[in-house]
């Protein structure tokens, strides 16, 4: 079979002004060193050519309780025993393999309880064997195992339990083991959709569901051996979350902008939510039937890591409606994993974000027991021409909203009157305007905050 190398294009064009300040979300760098290199999105991952082995890309990460969890990426895997505040490198380039010239790219692990496994490759380039990386002593020690099937380039692990799992990868094949790896079958049967690349599995309904690259459907089978499409959706590479009642799809469509795709019948039929601005999502997680969040980035195609930013966003309606939750210059997001206490996301740059889950971040009713001075980022953004301006305010305060030019002149008062405390949206009709950069100033009490905003018509 002949290997390929499949490259998916990521033209961002970003406007934002910097990270949100949230008194629930906490972030920490996995080791001291963040070295600014280009880095260029490929196959859903992101690869480096200088990158140190502190402060790496760091693609995966999965807790075993609420203090005690893993992250893992190129070079290597690191562990927490104090909820993502401190890391010790756990498995490195030379624990295993005894080769400091080689090293290896660790795509996914699984935490369930002492018993970690992980899934990458050696030589990232060479595309193989696919190693799976095992620990039975919570990370203290580890053994490798090659999977010389022509299983070389590895996605995602999907697990029941620590002995019944996944795997899905390239090539149209998905791996299983019921004995924790001693034994394993491959299924090989996507022959007829071109050898696709199996982007992740989920369970819905009971059957599973895989996403495939660069064709835009998902597939279903009850047994793994029978397989069929659901509706089309315009998605180059689905990532699939699920709840009891709703399938999501999330990814990046033909446009190259961030795309969720959601159905409530089983991919019967989808709903799709496109942005303006240039991006993707690249992971999802439901927590239970109404919260989950979605995980990506914007940024260029090749570039450095300060060009990108990290985006989180959040549902509390088991995916209808979606809002920003968060946003982090500088880093891509991978991967989300949850605890009782914790949701953890890592990324790009030695990355690591914990959101407390006892402090919801989004508010649908009218406690503003959380609600701080904040000015969110315009939705949409670029916008043409009305765009929707969000903010909060902790008490009542006289405030005023007002639009500038790039030149600083003032151009429209949206708002000049006294509030009450809570949060507040108004949108702002810029049709009598042309192309360009635009500023939006919040002034309530003593606080202020300005933003950019880019009008394209």
């Amino acid at each position: 079979m002949k290997k390929s190398s499949l490259m998916f294009v990521l033209f961002i064009i970003l406007f934002n002004s910097g990270s949100i300040v949230a008194k629930n979300i906490h972030e920490y760098r996995v080791g001291s060193q963040i070295v600014n290199s280009k880095i260029q999105i490929y196959n859903n991952h992101s690869l480096n050519s200088s990158f140190d082995e502190i402060g790496s890309q760091l693609q995966a990460i999965s807790f075993i309780d609420d203090n005690t969890g893993f992250v893992a990426g190129a070079y290597g895997i690191w562990k927490t025993t104090n909820a993502g505040q401190n890391w010790k490198a756990s498995l490195m380039r030379d624990t295993v393999l005894n080769d400091t010239s080689q090293w290896y790219f660790i795509y996914d692990i699984k935490c369930f309880d002492d018993v970690i496994y992980a899934i990458g490759y050696n030589e990232i380039g060479h595309y193989g064997p696919a190693t799976v990386f095992i620990s039975r002593n919570c990370g203290t020690s580890w053994d490798s195992l090659d999977i010389h099937l022509d299983f070389q380039h590895v996605q995602k692990l999907y697990c029941y339990n620590k002995d019944t799992i996944l795997i899905c990868g390239i090539f149209g094949k998905i791996l299983k083991t019921t004995d924790g790896f001693n034994t394993w079958t491959v299924f090989d049967f996507f022959e007829q959709y071109n050898y696709p690349v199996i982007m992740n599995i989920t369970v819905h309904k009971g059957r599973f569901y895989t996403g495939v690259y660069n064709n835009g459907y998902c597939l279903s089978s009850a047994d793994m051996l029978l397989w069929k499409n659901t509706a089309p959706i315009n998605d180059l590479y689905p990532i699939l979350a699920s709840t009891n009642s709703n399938l999501l799809a999330v990814g990046q469509n033909s446009s190259g902008k961030p795309v969720i795709n959601f159905s409530s019948n089983e991919g019967a039929s989808w709903l799709e939510r496109s942005f303006t601005y240039y991006g993707a999502f690249l992971e999802a997680l439901f927590a239970d039937e109404n919260i989950g969040y979605i995980a990506g980035c914007g940024g260029p195609q090749i570039g450095y890591l300060s060009d990108f930013t990290g985006y989180i966003y959040q549902t509390t309606n088991g995916g209808h409606d979606w809002v920003e939750l968060y946003h982090k210059d500088s880093t891509i997001l991978y991967d989300i994993c949850r605890t009782p206490a914790y949701t953890y996301f890592s990324g790009a740059g030695g990355v690591v974000i914990r959101l407390d889950n006892s402090i919801s971040g989004i508010s649908n009713g009218e406690n503003n027991s959380t609600v701080d001075f904040r000015l969110n980022q315009n939705y949409p953004n670029p916008f043409n021409p009305v765009t929707k301006i969000s903010y909060s305010l902790l008490k009542s305060s006289m405030t005023t909203i007002k639009i500038y030019d790039i030149s600083g002149k003032e151009l429209k008062t949206l708002v000049n009157q006294n509030q009450s405390a809570g949060k507040h949206e108004i949108s702002f009709d810029a049709s009598s305007l042309s192309s360009g950069v635009y500023f939006y100033k919040l002034i309530a009490g003593d606080f202020v905050s300005t933003k950019k905003m880019m009008l394209l018509k």
